[in-house]
């Protein structure tokens, strides 16, 4: 659904834009560290081993001086979590608890947005899983060995949500679908997430 542009909804972004710490924001995808007024960071929209992702906190905007990419605390959340501006309108609204009028969104929008966030969540839970694993995991050794041949430091396996599955087995092909089942996250989600298959006879792997 595409939100008429009016003075309300412009006056609901520019609340939100305002009160929407972008540094908050942007920091919870990526390592920033101060660097004058700004703050600078490897950029989330593509691979590269030196920042030149900058935030600026004062004008509210990011800018990659790598791939060009740049926008304000909107933009970053469209393009990061893939969603519509009224998706990433109403989630920033939820931060910052700003109250936003039901009637801009549809029950099909609102649905939308829900199992969004709720495919982020299973999406990072996952992504935890996978890279505690690789971490803590005994099993996770020659994994662990292998990075560190290859001259990949452990903040580098933190920055890049680096992880490790175990092998396939009776409890390896459910590794991931038990333990997000015992977060009482929906299978179905799980399922549309890409993590866990429906087998032929029932139940998930």
């Amino acid at each position: 659904m595409v939100m008429p542009v009016t003075p309300l909804r412009e006056e609901i972004k520019n609340r939100i834009r305002e009160a929407a710490d972008i540094v908050q924001v942007i920091g919870e995808c990526v390592e920033l560290k101060r660097s004058g007024a700004r703050f600078t960071g490897r950029c989330p929209f593509h691979a590269e081993k030196t920042p030149s992702f900058s935030v600026n906190p004062q004008g509210r905007f990011f800018h990659c001086f790598g791939c060009g990419e740049s926008g304000d605390v909107f933009s970053f959340v469209m393009k990061y979590y893939r969603l519509s501006f009224p998706e990433a309108l109403k989630e920033l609204a939820r931060r910052c608890h700003i109250d936003l009028p039901e009637s801009r969104l549809s029950e099909a929008d609102r649905q939308r947005i829900k199992e969004r966030q709720m495919l982020y969540r299973v999406n990072e839970q996952a992504a935890a899983l996978y890279q505690r694993y690789l971490l803590e995991s005994p099993k996770a050794e020659e994994a662990r060995a292998y990075l560190e041949r290859r001259g990949v430091p452990a903040a580098a396996i933190k920055d890049f949500r680096l992880g490790y599955a175990p092998d396939p087995g009776a409890a390896g092909w459910s590794f991931a679908t038990s333990h997000l089942q015992g977060l009482r996250l929906p299978v179905t989600v799980v399922e549309k997430a890409g993590l866990a298959v429906k087998k032929e006879h029932g139940g998930y792997y």
